[in-house]
């Protein structure tokens, strides 16, 4: 198997590694958490008041930048998910499929923003309205700086050690 798939284990871990980040992830401009409310495949989400603030609201807040680079609920098998880039792009769930590309995002450290290769954006969101969506990165706006509960920042700097973002 060493020869086979000398590779297997960094792509296939038997032992899934620590998430980057979990917990609930709250935007600053809106002082309101991400609750993607047990939705299906190609669903938006929006903001909604912190569950760790008012837990009489319900949701699903417990979400995690796993492993595999991709942004779930914690207990499910959904991904946020963009398929296009243009301004104000939507964010849905789909299904996670670890291939990166649409559901791939990386925590910017520095600016706290959540970056989305593929579309070279950056997850924002309307304060007023609770609505999620991409737009150009701009380190400045209030409305794209995101902060997780628990952020385990010494996986972050080892898994992205190359990037200068960070």
């Amino acid at each position: 198997m060493k020869e086979v798939a000398f590779d297997q284990d960094k792509f296939y871990p038997a032992v899934e590694p620590p998430d980057e980040a979990n917990g609930e992830l709250k935007n600053m401009a809106a002082k309101k958490c991400v609750d993607t409310q047990f939705k299906g495949g190609s669903e938006r989400f929006e903001l909604r008041k912190c569950i760790s603030e008012d837990a009489s609201g319900g949701g699903e807040q417990n979400l995690r930048l796993s492993f595999w680079q991709d942004i779930r609920p914690k207990t499910r098998t959904m991904c946020f998910d963009v398929s296009t880039s243009t301004v104000r792009a939507p964010v849905v769930l789909f299904g996670c499929h670890g291939m990166k590309g649409n559901q791939e995002f990386r925590y910017r450290m520095s600016t706290k923003q959540l970056f989305h290769p593929v579309s070279n954006q950056c997850m924002d969101c309307d304060p007023e309205r609770g609505e999620i969506f991409m737009n150009p990165c701009d380190h400045s706006k209030l409305s794209q700086k995101w902060e997780w509960q628990n952020l385990n920042e010494d996986v972050i700097r080892e898994r992205h050690h190359k990037e200068v973002d960070l």
